[in-house]
């Protein structure tokens, strides 16, 4: 909680008022900023980091049921997790939304990499 700001300013400015992420290998501190539009590296496509930590938040806050965690921490990071991606997201030629390339840890940089949808499909549901 206390590097909140972090989240918030590793994100590119224009989307600061309603995004938040984190980059893959941060410190402590938490800054690792992430920008698929200057991105140089896998590391800085990979747009999950942040919305999969907040599962395991939102596990602590199922574990608790105590719905100030939910209300005051949980839900405004995912808030400002899917805002990063709903940022990004495109409608393709085929009529549906498709995420530009991101980074899957554990396959590759894509579009619409497995990592980055099944996250998004959570976080917005």
């Amino acid at each position: 909680d206390r590097n909140r700001q972090a989240l918030i300013d590793n994100v590119p400015e224009r989307l600061r008022p309603d995004a938040a992420a984190i980059g893959r290998s941060s410190g402590p501190d938490l800054v690792r900023p992430v920008d698929l539009r200057a991105a140089q590296s896998d590391a800085a496509h990979e747009m999950g980091d942040l919305p999969w930590t907040l599962y395991y938040y939102w596990l602590h806050y199922r574990y608790q049921m105590d719905d100030r965690i939910l209300r005051e921490r949980v839900y405004p990071l995912l808030r400002r997790a899917m805002g990063n991606y709903l940022a990004y997201i495109e409608r393709g030629e085929d009529g549906r939304f498709h995420l530009p390339a991101t980074h899957s840890p554990e396959l590759a940089t894509m579009p619409d990499a497995n990592y980055d949808l099944a996250l998004l499909r959570w976080g917005l549901e």
